[in-house]
């Protein structure tokens, strides 16, 4: 068994995600950290799929990002589809959780961009090839893709000069 993500929100409170030896359209599988116990979970992978990115914001706001670029989220009681998004290839690189209606995703090498989720839709936000980022805030985010890194202030992505 290979793990592909993990996520934690506190030291008692975690998931990872793994892939199975054999065979290849095998279902990832969930993993959950409760006290000093982990626990398998049932999780509604796919048969070949893999979870490649987890953030969370707490135990009952659990996200993962898959191979086949589907978002789930936990709630704290099962695990829900969110989105899908297209793309050529590749899949979802990175991802910031900040709350249920406050998400971010990246996945510029699989041509799916950036994109923010605010409870209710999906919107994209940009067009500067992010894959991955970290948050301090809702209005501080700091994200990176290829040659790029940028700042969201809370209304539009910034990009940053960075020299060496």
């Amino acid at each position: 068994m290979a793990f592909t993500a993990v996520t934690a929100d506190s030291a008692t409170s975690a998931w990872a995600f793994s892939k199975p030896n054999l065979p290849i359209s095998a279902k990832p599988t969930a993993w959950r950290l409760t006290g000093s116990v982990w626990a398998r979970q049932d999780f509604p992978g796919l048969p070949g799929e893999l979870v490649y990115v987890a953030a969370s914001s707490g135990p009952s706001n659990v996200w993962a990002f898959t191979s086949r670029n589907r978002v789930l989220r936990w709630n704290g009681v099962r695990w829900m589809g969110m989105a899908k998004f297209s793309g050529e290839g590749g899949m979802l690189s990175g991802a910031v959780v900040l709350s249920a209606d406050d998400v971010w995703v990246f996945g510029a090498s699989s041509g799916v961009g950036d994109w923010h989720f605010n409870g209710a839709r999906w919107q994209h936000s940009g067009s500067l090839a992010l894959v991955g980022a970290g948050a301090i805030s809702q209005n501080d985010i700091w994200a990176f893709g290829g040659t790029t890194v940028a700042n969201w202030n809370g209304r539009v992505w910034a990009p940053d000069s960075v020299t060496s």
